[in-house]
């Protein structure tokens, strides 16, 4: 019925060590109402970030300094990035000379100066090799002289700036964003939201399967091979596990040492396709949305005071803006590439009003935000208040065990209908909604999202993840790994119709089982951006 398709909204979920099992009951509605502004001192520089007036409109929120292309004027001189390396461009007048140039460099610092005068002094965006770093004047992109410094990074990864100093947040410019709220939506508009949300994120036939055809075969080869069916299954299923565990420790090296999108879904792609129709096998097909990632922000200052205005306020230390740009590391071969050709306005991006929300989003290379009320304004219900307090930064599953789930599957219904009226706002989407309004068969097979980030808050980006989860009807696997992860900082919650997964920067922080079901969603997802020409 174009797209009202059906789902399943509660599916009981499998907590770890199977000790036990939920779903997310039926609620009571509750109203709250905030007024929230917060204006943090940051760098000595005030920051404005508010969130006032109806439920739909423009508000002013925060505005950041940015780099266009990869590089950015700051204190005379151009900053380069490069995956690799880092290069500082400093043009000179033809009276300087190699001996007129100072230039120290360690691991973590630089200085340079030029006839006394020093242009940059400071700690880096990240650790350099000393040995290969090396500087000289050269022409440099149609400019004759230029003292060029190249620093070579220890580990490939996106800088936002040069110098961690470098980095300011803008005076009180206002940047105008769209905000959306929908407080206390009924269960109509949540079974609603939850249907678009499917509709375009599952087209029909997408999804982890085995065909009729596939499991004849395999009950052929099996019995063939002297042995029962279901001994040949397993045995066949541990062996397609151990592929996608060996492909998850390569996918791993190649990020690490700074791999190309496509260099991943190449990888990707030789073990799909060598495993395609067979259990363990992803069956992907071009999707409208081919993932959601919900991303918890980086780390942040603490609170100055215990009030509303000062925790909205908050922004990220010095660490947490490092960790932000490096989450670039798997941010920027998710999410960045499926933006790229989308039409004006149509590159999808949902954040909390928190101003560490936001200012993650600017250094993973986010899009322009989508302000969502609920996501930050559902952390502050009374409930929510007192069961962070008891549970604390725990994963899903305990709060649930702790007995918690009620008022967060209210927070992720909320959040779920603030997204899908974001999505419904886009006018592609729009058109084909409009068209399943009137009975027509809207034609999705022509329409590309790409994926789509949500910046948000530790367990309730959990929360709203296990929902999309259900209604995509993944499996117990996947719904467990989502209830049973400790959710870092800068780190995401990887949601799609071909499975679950984790998107972090340390490849030290995931188990095999976890990284091995993420490289497999990963194919998934490739293989849908690739269909659409989003790769």
């Amino acid at each position: 019925e174009g797209m009202r398709i059906p789902f399943v909204l509660c599916v009981a979920l499998a907590v770890a060590q199977g000790a036990a099992a939920f779903s997310f009951p039926a609620l009571a509605t509750r109203r709250t109402s905030l007024s929230l502004r917060g204006s943090p001192a940051v760098n000595n520089r005030r920051v404005l970030a508010s969130v006032r007036g109806p439920e739909r409109r423009n508000v002013g929120v925060l505005a950041l300094a940015s780099t266009e292309g990869g590089a950015a004027a700051v204190a005379g001189y151009r900053f380069v990035d490069k995956r690799k390396e880092a290069l500082l461009v400093l043009p000179v007048g033809e009276e300087v000379r190699r001996g007129d140039v100072e230039f120290e460099v360690s691991k973590t610092t630089l200085v340079l100066s030029v006839n006394g005068q020093t242009y940059a002094s400071g700690e880096l965006w990240g650790a350099v090799s000393c040995d290969e770093s090396t500087w000289e004047i050269d022409e440099f992109e149609g400019n004759p002289r230029c003292v060029i410094v190249r620093l070579f990074k220890e580990v490939p990864a996106d800088w936002q700036f040069l110098l961690k100093d470098d980095y300011n947040l803008a005076d009180t410019t206002r940047t105008t964003w769209l905000k959306i709220g929908k407080k206390d939506p009924s269960k109509e508009e949540v079974e609603a939201a939850l249907q678009l949300i499917v509709a375009l994120m599952a087209p029909a036939g997408t999804g982890p399967g085995t065909t009729s055809h596939d499991l004849e075969k395999l009950e052929k080869e099996g019995t063939a091979a002297g042995v029962s069916e279901e001994e040949w299954n397993k045995a066949v299923t541990e062996a397609k596990e151990e592929e996608w565990k060996d492909t998850a420790e390569e996918m791993r090296r190649k990020m690490d040492s700074g791999a190309s999108p496509q260099e991943l879904q190449d990888l990707l792609a030789v073990t799909q396709e060598a495993l395609q129709g067979g259990v363990g096998a992803v069956v992907a097909r071009p999707a409208p949305i081919p993932a959601m990632v919900f991303i918890r922000h980086s780390i942040a200052d603490a609170a100055e005071e215990d009030t509303v205005d000062s925790d909205l306020g908050r922004m990220l230390t010095v660490e947490g803006r490092s960790a932000a740009a490096n989450a670039r590391k798997w941010f920027g071969t998710l999410v960045a590439p499926s933006r790229a050709g989308a039409p004006p306005g149509e590159e999808t991006v949902f954040s909390s009003c928190a101003g560490r929300c936001l200012e993650t989003a600017f250094l993973a290379g986010a899009g322009e935000p989508i302000v969502l009320e609920g996501v930050y304004e559902g952390m502050y219900d009374a409930e929510a208040l007192a069961a962070y307090k008891e549970v604390g930064n725990k994963p899903l599953k305990d709060y649930v065990v702790a007995g918690h789930a009620a008022f967060l599957r209210k927070y992720a219904e909320r959040v779920v209908v603030e997204i899908a009226e974001g999505l419904a706002s886009l006018p592609a989407v729009a058109e084909r909604v409009k068209q399943a309004e009137e009975g027509q068969a809207p034609d999705l097979s022509k329409l590309s999202l790409g994926c789509v980030p949500v910046f948000g808050h530790s367990v309730y980006s959990a929360a709203v993840a296990m929902l999309i989860a259900q209604a995509l009807r993944l499996n117990k696997d996947d719904t467990s790994l989502i209830a049973s992860l400790t959710h870092g900082e800068a780190e995401g919650i990887l949601v799609s119709a071909s499975g679950a997964g984790h998107c972090n920067s340390d490849s030290t922080k995931l188990d095999p089982e976890v990284d091995f079901r993420t490289a497999r969603t990963l194919s998934g997802v490739y293989a849908s951006l690739k269909g659409t020409g989003r790769l």
